[in-house]
């Protein structure tokens, strides 16, 4: 919730924002569930945040009782800032504490390998949901084989969703404030799972402010996959908003049409993103680029920049060999 003003950070400031933002939210969608998930930037200092005993994860439990989390998710926010709920029978929702793989979070060194036991639950809780025939949707922060992950712990995760991709229907990040993909591979490099890096609502850097809506196939529909149908990018142009006025929100594209995809399965986005290898689909490619900038006017990437965007969706492991022959030959892996 924080800005990036980390010289102004305290535990009293961030514990306003955070109620404050709670409020808000409340205030403005007082009948809509919504299941939060812990940043980098609510830590003090930005990014340290211990495996448990921490002021933060008590002050988050009082913050998102009001949301309706169930006293066992509160108890396992209190501890560690992650927690699991049933939303209905056979439909489960993971937050994850995506800093426990951080490695800006100095707190790490004094763990043995999973801090907070995060991997473990992870595991205990998909078998559980496997078992009960559920389907799960994963939300965290940081996304999984960024730069600032940490290799064994990004390599760990990666496992663990492969294992559980018949379960795990979806994944939801944020952090880098790009409009970004991420896609799971099994070992025959089939796609297995795709986790989706919503674009950010503020200007950094250099970018309109933009939100994404997902569409999922809802529980209401009998034989329910729990899997995402569609979503759509909403943005706002600050340079064309007067500063006495309220930014206004326009639809900027939806997956579907933007892409000319058939649905939102991992092997539909695998399928495109073969053909940005293969330049069948230079048009697709320089969308997704523009859209990865929020349409601020990026256009132009080739050469060893089309390697950079295309492996980068294939990079859901932080130093993972990569998947395609193209990945592996280009100059982006050299660099």
């Amino acid at each position: 919730m924080p800005a990036h003003n980390l010289w102004e950070y305290s535990p009293r400031a961030t514990s306003g924002l955070l109620f404050n933002v709670t409020a808000e939210i409340r205030a403005r969608f007082p009948n809509t569930p919504v299941f939060p998930s812990v940043g980098n930037h609510e830590g003090v200092p930005v990014n340290a945040f211990p495996a448990s005993a921490y002021w933060l994860y008590e002050t988050l439990a009082r913050v998102w009782e009001p949301f309706g989390l169930e006293a066992q998710s509160l108890e396992t926010v209190k501890k560690h800032g992650y927690y699991s709920q049933l939303i209905r029978p056979g439909f489960r929702v993971l937050s994850i504490n995506s800093n426990f793989c951080n490695d800006e979070n100095f707190w790490i060194l004094l763990t043995d390998g999973d801090p907070g036991d995060q991997n473990q639950w992870l595991v205990d809780t998909l078998s559980g949901a496997e078992a009960a025939s559920e389907k799960v949707l994963l939300v965290g922060h940081i996304p999984p084989g960024e730069p600032d992950t940490i290799t064994s712990c990004s390599s760990d995760f990666y496992k663990i969703i492969d294992r559980f991709s018949e379960t795990v229907t979806a994944q939801f990040f944020g952090h880098t404030h790009w409009d970004q993909l991420k896609l799971f591979y099994d070992e025959q490099r089939q796609a297995t799972n795709v986790a989706y890096v919503g674009p950010s609502v503020t200007t950094w850097e250099g970018v309109d402010p933009a939100f994404r809506i997902y569409e999922i196939d809802s529980w209401h529909r009998a034989n329910s996959t729990f899997a995402v149908l569609d979503f759509h990018t909403f943005k706002t142009n600050v340079e064309e908003t007067p500063r006495t006025e309220f930014p206004k929100f326009f639809k900027s594209y939806s997956a579907l049409g933007e892409y000319e995809l058939r649905d939102l399965s991992p092997d539909s986005w695998a399928r495109l993103v073969s053909r940005w290898e293969n330049n069948e689909d230079e048009r697709g490619f320089h969308k997704y680029f523009s859209n990865y900038y929020h349409k601020t006017g990026r256009n132009n990437c080739v050469g060893e920049c089309r390697a950079k965007y295309i492996c980068e969706i294939q990079a859901a492991a932080k130093n993972k060999d990569p998947i395609s022959s193209f990945c592996q030959n280009s100059l982006y892996q050299k660099i």
